[in-house]
């Protein structure tokens, strides 16, 4: 499903781009496309597997677009894709920082009991992304081994 998109045509810019925001399966993505054949030439990087939104470029043209990232283990921020280079860099992050544990999340698909493909996503500890995570012995909540 589309969600959104910006037009890059400044003049630093060989030929003008657009950027096309989408959903598929609950993960964004934002494809790159030549601006008068529609044909897609690029993705912009995304840093995992997670929502981007409000794509938006300066209204007077030019080769930059912003948009916002976050998922399950990364606060929200707001990243800067250059046209130029196809680079994604951070723009502006929330003040502070929590101390995440290393994880790994990966997209699985399995057919149900009727056919219907279910999609999910499963969120494992950094060491062991094969393998479900389980509660520690300890009790602690939150905390999670493998």
């Amino acid at each position: 499903m589309l969600s959104g998109y910006a037009i890059l045509d400044g003049a630093e810019l060989e030929r003008p781009v657009l950027l096309a925001g989408w959903t598929r399966h609950a993960l964004s993505e934002i494809t790159v496309h030549d601006l008068a054949t529609g044909e897609q030439t690029g993705r912009v990087p995304l840093p995992g597997l997670g929502t981007a939104g409000g794509l938006g470029e300066r209204p007077e043209g030019g080769h930059e677009a912003w948009f916002a990232y976050t998922d399950y283990t990364t606060s929200s921020v707001v990243l800067r894709f250059d046209a130029r280079d196809s680079s994604v860099t951070t723009w502006a992050a929330p003040p502070g920082s929590v101390q995440v544990p290393a994880v790994t999340a990966r997209q699985v698909a399995y057919q149900s009991k009727d056919g219907t493909t279910v999609r999910m996503l499963v969120i494992s500890s950094g060491d062991s992304p094969e393998g479900p995570a389980r509660p520690s012995s300890t009790g602690t909540a939150g905390s999670i081994s493998a």
